[in-house]
């Protein structure tokens, strides 16, 4: 009988059969192609360009199946018509502006991964963007990689009494 033939198995007192080489290298690659995904997916930072699907709010996208919140930051709460703060639909538009339906690369900053910093594919830091324009207020740990960069962004809207620095006191 030949390489690729049943062999008789004296344990089982049956034939059983061989993997070809072909189905050998097949069943390699795809174990290969499989361990890279998942480092991939735990690539740090988010190596794989993503694609933004929705902007739910102001500091909120979702990527794919995953809602991401914007790491260290906090913009106005969009609600119902009755219950929207000041300033939700402008943050919500700008963030919009900058990701929707664009690649975006995420970093994350510890083991949560429901925030994210975001960058857009050429570069910008779009956490710092939506705070520069006044339309998010810096909400961080003091532990955060990029809040100096967050700050910096919140003063400059502050001096320029940009969004949230411009409105009058309730």
């Amino acid at each position: 009988m030949g390489e690729h033939s049943k062999d008789f198995d004296a344990k089982k007192g049956s034939r059983s059969r061989r993997a070809s080489p072909a189905t050998q290298f097949l069943i390699g690659i795809t174990a290969a192609l499989i361990a890279v995904f998942a480092l991939s997916a735990n690539a740090q930072p988010g190596a794989l360009p993503m694609s933004v699907r929705a902007v739910v709010d102001g500091d909120t996208i979702r990527v794919g199946a995953r809602r991401v919140s914007l790491l260290g930051i906090k913009a106005p709460r969009l609600g119902d018509a009755y219950n929207t703060e000041p300033l939700a639909r402008q943050a919500r538009d700008r963030l919009s502006s900058l990701v929707m339906l664009r690649f975006v690369r995420l970093e994350y900053d510890g083991p949560q991964r429901g925030s994210a910093y975001v960058f857009t594919e050429d570069g910008v830091f779009v956490n710092a963007e939506i705070v520069r324009a006044g339309l998010a207020r810096v909400a961080g740990r003091p532990a955060l990689k990029r809040l100096d960069a967050l700050r910096a962004a919140e003063a400059e809207a502050r001096g320029a009494r940009r969004g949230v620095w411009g409105l009058a006191p309730r």
